[in-house]
Order: C-alpha cells, then structure tokens, then sequence
C-alpha cells in the first residue's frame, strides 16, 4: 500500500479548515457552559450570605465575601467573553495575507480622520510581503479599529509613526506609536477595544496597549506564515 494512500490506517485523520472551526466553537460553547453553570450558583449563594439570609455574618466576612462575590463576577465575564469567542470561530475564513496590504487598508478607511487631525503618520514598512493566515475582513476590521482607536484623543498635528515587521519564521507586528492620552488607555479597557483583542486571540495573536515615555504603543502581533 502506498503510505500516503488516505486508507493507510498509519496515517492520522486531519480535519479541514470549517471542521476544525466547528470543533473548536462547539469546545469554546462547552467551556462557556462549563464556567457559568457553576458561577452562576456561587454567586447566588454568596449573595444569601451577604443579605443575612442563612445568619448574621462579621464585617471581616462580609469582606472576605465581596471580594469572592467580585472574583465570580469576572468568572461570569470570561464565560461571556468565551462564549462570544465561539460565535467568532464559526464566521472566520482562514487565508493567507500580507498584512502590508491590511495595513493599507487601515489608513484608507481612517483617511477623513487622519485629515480632519492634520495628523502625520510616518511609516516604516518592509519591502517584502508580510504573510499572515487570518479572516480578511475580521483583520481588516482589527487594524481600522485599532488605528481610529488610537488616534482618538491625541492633539489635532500629532505624528503617529507605524512600524511593520516580520512574517515568515517569525510573528508579524504592528506597532503604532503615537502621544499619549488618558482617552486611550481608558478606553483601551472597554467592551470594544476587548472585542478587537478577542479577534486578535483568535488568530493565534496579541494586541496589546503600553506607554513608552510619554508616547502610546498599539502593538498586535499575529504568528508569520510563509509565503
């Protein structure tokens, strides 16, 4: 028999890419359930204690409990932030990408802003393709998102510098590199910001927000392919 015959009983079953997509959704849609079911009747214990239902309890108790009343509460976030992860998986369709042309991309969308602004965007890109595998569109959306982001907040004339490298045998990243405001780092916690990390982790990647002296660094780093 020929080893690479597909009935060679050697050789490992591979599931295509909407299988294994299917299979990883339907894991994240168990772990969702897994962590909520039981979250979700620690918290309602902990609120009987806290209200006095089943005996009075010390002010040190009522501590201890608050801060394991909070600690459930990010348990049942992560259930929620797993369970919209499921949801992701199942709409992404893998291909390879050169995340110059999705860089490109970013900056045509944010064109009115950038020139509303009169910011400067200097740029440092390599001249080779930088291979990617992802979702066009759910990257497409990461870098616009992440650009209008982080230019929301910084004085009208800023210069915000990108720097692209990477791929191959190595991770491809973005960095932007911009003044810093109190407006990104806030808001580099809220629901939508959160989403655009989900969609990053998705993709085997990072996206990340750290200050640099007085300057903000957007930084997403996705896994190089190769070409």
């Amino acid at each position: 028999m020929n080893p690479t015959d597909s009935n060679d009983p050697k050789e490992k079953p591979t599931l295509g890419s909407d299988a294994r997509a299917a299979v990883v959704s339907r894991l994240l849609h168990n772990v969702a359930h897994d962590i909520r079911t039981p979250t979700t009747a620690v918290r309602g214990y902990i609120r009987m204690l806290l209200a006095g239902r089943v005996g009075s309890i010390t002010p040190d108790q009522k501590e201890c409990l608050e801060i394991a009343l909070r600690s459930a509460g990010q348990l049942a976030e992560l259930a929620s932030t797993v369970a919209e992860a499921a949801e992701i998986v199942e709409g992404l369709n893998a291909e390879s990408l050169d995340l110059k042309d999705l860089w490109s991309l970013a900056c045509n969308a944010n064109r009115p802003k950038v020139l509303a602004g009169g910011y400067i965007i200097k740029e440092h890109i390599p001249s080779a393709r930088v291979p990617v595998i992802g979702d066009r569109a759910a990257l497409s959306a990461v870098l616009e998102r992440t650009l209008a982001h982080a230019i929301d907040g910084v004085k009208s004339g800023s210069e915000v510098r990108a720097d692209l490298s990477g791929g191959g045998r190595t991770d491809a990243t973005l960095q932007i590199e911009l003044p810093c405001s109190t407006f990104q780092l806030d808001a580099s916690r809220n629901e939508s910001f959160l989403k655009l990390r989900n969609h990053v982790f998705l993709h085997g990647g990072t996206l990340t927000v750290g200050n640099k002296g007085e300057q903000a660094v957007f930084t997403i780093s996705l896994p190089g392919c190769s070409q």
